[in-house]
C-alpha cells in the first residue's frame, strides 16, 4: 500500500521564525484584526497558518531559499553589532534582504488575488498549485521589476523603550526626506531600504550596516505605518509580544 505524503501546514505569508521573534516568555503573540478591531492572542507556530497550502516541495524551497539564510543573517548581525551599532556587511547581505521582502510581496493572499484576475487561465489549477507557482516565481518576478533598483538595504537597531510591531504584511513604505520601506524582523530590529543616493560615498564593507534608534517617538512613528500599511491589505492583523503596546497603538 502506497504511503500517503504527510499534508504540510503552511504559514502563508510570514515566517514563523519572524513570528516567533514577536511572542512572549510564554510563547503567546497578541495581535490587532483590523477587520474585526479586537485584539487577540495566539501563537507564532498557528498564526496566519492553512493546512495544504503549500505543497511539502515549496515548503521545502521556502525553508532553504528564504528562511534559513535569512534566519542565519540576523544571528550575524546580532552577533556582530557593537554597542555603537556598527555591524560589518555580512556575505549575501544585499540578496537575502531583497529576497525576503519579494516572498513577502509574492507569499500575499492579495498578490494571489490579483495575478488570478490578470490571468484567468490560472483558474485551471488547484488552489495549492496556484499558492505555489506564485510562491516560486514571484520572488525573481519582483525583483526583475526594478522596484529596488533605488534602494540600499540597512539595518535598523532599536534601543528605545518601545518596541517594533510586526504587520502580517511584513513590508511597508514611509517618506520622510527621502523614500524609505521597512520590514521588522524582531521588537528590536528592522531591515530599512534607504535612497541609494544617500550612500554616494559609501565604502561598501568600511560601511556599517546598523542605524540606532534611540527615540520613542520614531518607534511611534514606525508603528503607526506599520498599521496603516496592514489595515490598507483589508484583512491581517498587527502583531507584538505586549498587548498594552497594541491597545496604545490603535488609540
Amino acid at each position: 500500500m502506497k504511503e500517503q505524503k504527510k499534508i504540510t501546514k503552511s504559514h502563508i505569508q510570514m515566517p514563523k521564525q519572524i513570528l516567533k521573534n514577536f511572542q512572549d516568555e510564554n510563547a503567546t503573540v497578541y495581535y490587532y484584526d483590523v477587520q474585526s478591531k479586537i485584539i487577540k492572542k495566539g501563537r507564532a507556530k498557528t498564526l496566519n497558518r492553512e493546512e495544504g497550502y503549500y505543497s511539502n516541495e515549496i515548503e521545502d524551497f521556502l525553508n532553504k531559499e528564504i528562511e534559513d539564510k535569512l534566519g542565519k543573517l540576523i544571528q550575524y548581525i546580532i552577533n556582530n553589532t557593537d554597542i555603537h551599532g556598527f555591524c560589518p556587511v555580512p556575505p549575501n547581505f544585499q540578496k537575502i534582504v531583497f529576497n525576503y521582502m519579494a516572498s513577502l510581496f509574492s507569499r500575499s493572499k492579495k498578490t494571489v488575488k490579483d495575478l488570478v484576475e490578470t490571468f484567468p487561465k490560472l483558474r485551471s489549477l488547484s488552489d495549492q498549485e496556484i499558492h505555489d507557482f506564485v510562491a516560486a516565481n514571484g520572488i525573481d518576478a519582483v525583483i526583475e521589476t526594478g522596484v529596488f533598483d533605488d534602494f540600499v538595504p540597512k539595518v535598523l537597531y532599536n534601543i528605545s523603550q518601545e518596541e517594533f510591531v510586526l504587520p502580517l504584511c511584513g513590508i511597508y513604505g514611509y517618506k520622510t526626506s527621502s523614500r524609505c520601506v521597512l520590514a521588522p524582523i524582531r521588537p528590536d530590529m528592522a531591515f530599512v531600504l534607504l535612497e541609494k543616493k544617500l550612500f554616494e560615498n559609501d565604502k561598501g564593507e568600511k560601511c556599517s550596516t546598523c542605524f540606532l534608534v534611540k527615540k520613542e517617538e520614531e518607534m511611534r512613528f514606525f508603528n503607526k505605518k506599520a498599521l496603516r500599511a496592514q489595515i490598507k491589505q483589508n484583512g491581517g492583523c498587527v502583531i507584538s509580544r505586549s498587548s498594552s503596546l497594541l491597545k496604545e497603538l490603535i488609540r
